[in-house]
């Protein structure tokens, strides 16, 4: 009904909506996203994410296949707590200045000030004690490679990097740091233009760059909401969507799929598209977040928000695609099993809804209603779960108030949700120990949401992050998919491929294992049609 509601508003759209962006000799490409972009600086997440494709590059980038290639550094290791980068030649800042390995470490000491545990170890306010990532650091002589040793051995250490954005020692290092400081970067396009209330943000090419494209501009325009964004793409005012590690939302893709002026572009990743999250410190109980597992009807979740790919995921939430990935039970809907759980967990069934001590059961899903997929996922999950007997109360937010509950960086280590929808990029899922554990972990220094701290979970994490070979980090990945089947800290709803429409005007696009259509390659190759 939904994807049928949005065909008719498309319809009635086309049929009013102004004409496309004029061609101009200028080479100039046009973007949509709607992430929400206030300062269009350094440190600012959805910018920084947004502009690693063009200025903010990270450290190395990981192509659709998993493969690491370099982009700012290049990299090597003999052993898996030891890794080197080295400055790729011809690196220059959009200043001017050289890009050296000291940038890489100040970045690190720069990121310790503002709370990471990279070189030294942090206190949280409640007094928990993160230790530094790394033990050791070498400079080489001419100040190109650094060398870091890791306080564990990662053989996924390269997972980590291809977020790792790198900030100016020259401009930072005298704490004066100023907001043409934070737009200094050393992609093949610098910040030229951000207009708020004309929603643009607009790059041209860093004349310092070792490598040119045919771009002469990227411009990027900011949409407040899904709709007005494939809108425009439809009349061909953008050339693309740029939604971080997102493709194009399912209840999109079928419309965009009958244009004629597009294509669709699909891949399979490591990521989770969306999941249903628990707070174990407020549902404890293992029965109970079982217990609704069972009560779910998988087969409807990915047919209505899916994608024509989607397919019902396992128990051990992983995608198949995941380093580590086992085989573990497919997720069903059993609702005899559902209300065993329920009786186990302490729950009797009265009129309908399952209550303790005389009191109804009711949990409150959040989301975000930016997020189509999260509106109608909790919409879905709502009614069966209400069908099964426990009530639901929807609670929808803005992107700033859902971090504020579900995040431990933005909500000052006080997540308070009992039940969100995510949406678990494969970076993420990859950063760390893998597997999606810095969702999990409760000490994790920004996720962590769903505040696991038990040993049973500690041990499986110390397996992965102590493994010294591919066979031991499978062992533990083994070990941590164990972990999620039996103790159901989230449920992935679904598991499915991410596909991008993009305009026929151009040729050459290339997708990124992180960033999607939007990255780095995709404008160093574009060529219009």
């Amino acid at each position: 009904m939904k994807k049928l509601l949005l065909f008719i508003l498309f319809i009635n759209l086309i049929s009013v909506s102004a004409s496309p962006v004029k061609e101009s000799a200028e080479n100039v490409i046009h973007v949509g996203t709607t992430a929400l972009i206030e300062k269009a600086e350094y440190g600012e997440y959805n910018y920084d994410m947004l502009s690693s494709a063009v200025s903010e590059l990270p450290l190395i980038y990981k192509d659709s296949v998993g493969v690491y290639h370099p982009l700012v550094a290049s990299f090597s290791s003999t052993d898996p707590a030891i890794w080197s980068f080295t400055i790729q030649e011809g690196m220059t800042w959009s200043d001017g200045v050289k890009v050296t390995a000291r940038d890489i470490l100040y970045t690190l000491i720069y990121e310790d000030e503002n709370g990471s545990a990279n070189l030294v170890d942090q206190r949280d306010s409640k007094g928990n004690v993160t230790k530094s990532k790394y033990v050791a650091y070498e400079l080489s002589d001419d100040e190109m490679t650094i060398t870091l040793t890791l306080r564990n051995a990662n053989v996924r250490e390269l997972s980590n990097m291809t977020s790792f954005r790198i900030v100016p020692e020259h401009l930072y290092s005298d704490g004066e740091i100023t907001l043409s400081d934070k737009r200094t970067t050393c992609g093949p396009y610098v910040l030229s233009k951000f207009d708020k209330a004309a929603l643009i943000i607009e790059f041209t090419p860093n004349i310092y760059y070792p490598e040119k494209g045919e771009l002469d501009k990227v411009c990027y325009h900011l949409f407040s909401n899904e709709d007005t964004m494939y809108m425009a793409l439809l009349n061909g005012d953008i050339a693309f969507t740029a939604i971080y590690n997102s493709g194009v939302s399912s209840a999109y893709l079928d419309i965009l799929a009958q244009s004629e002026s597009l294509s669709i572009i699909s891949e399979e990743y490591e990521n989770v598209p969306l999941a249903l999250s628990f707070n174990v410190q407020k549902i404890s109980s293992k029965e109970l977040r079982n217990a609704i597992s069972y009560a779910l009807d998988y087969e409807e979740l990915s047919k209505y928000i899916g994608g024509v790919n989607a397919k019902v995921a396992n128990r051990g939430f992983v995608p198949s695609s995941t380093v580590g990935y086992v085989e573990t039970p497919k997720l069903t809907r059993d609702l005899a099993k559902a209300d065993e759980l329920m009786k186990m967990a302490g729950y009797e069934k009265l009129n309908g809804y399952y209550t303790k001590d005389n009191k109804i059961l009711e949990l409150t899903l959040t989301y975000r209603l930016d997020k189509s997929i999260q509106y109608s996922g909790a919409e879905l999950i709502k009614n069966q779960l209400e069908e099964f007997g426990i009530k639901v109360k929807l609670d929808g937010l803005d992107s700033a108030s859902y971090n504020a509950k579900t995040s431990n960086k933005f909500s000052d280590n006080n997540i308070s949700f009992e039940l969100a929808l995510f949406g678990y990029t494969a970076n993420g899922m990859g950063m760390g120990a893998g597997l999606g554990t810095i969702y999990v972990d409760k000490n994790h220094s920004v996720q962590g949401g769903c505040q696991v701290d038990d040993d049973v979970f500690k041990a499986a994490l110390v397996k992965l992050e102590s493994a010294r070979n591919i066979d031991e980090y499978y062992e533990g990945a083994k070990l941590m998919q164990q972990y999620y089947q039996e103790y159901i800290p989230f449920i992935s709803l679904y598991h499915d491929g991410i596909s991008y429409a993009v305009s026929n005007k151009y040729s050459g696009y290339v997708v990124d294992s992180n960033f999607g259509i939007n990255n780095v390659n995709t404008f160093l190759a574009l060529k219009r049609n």
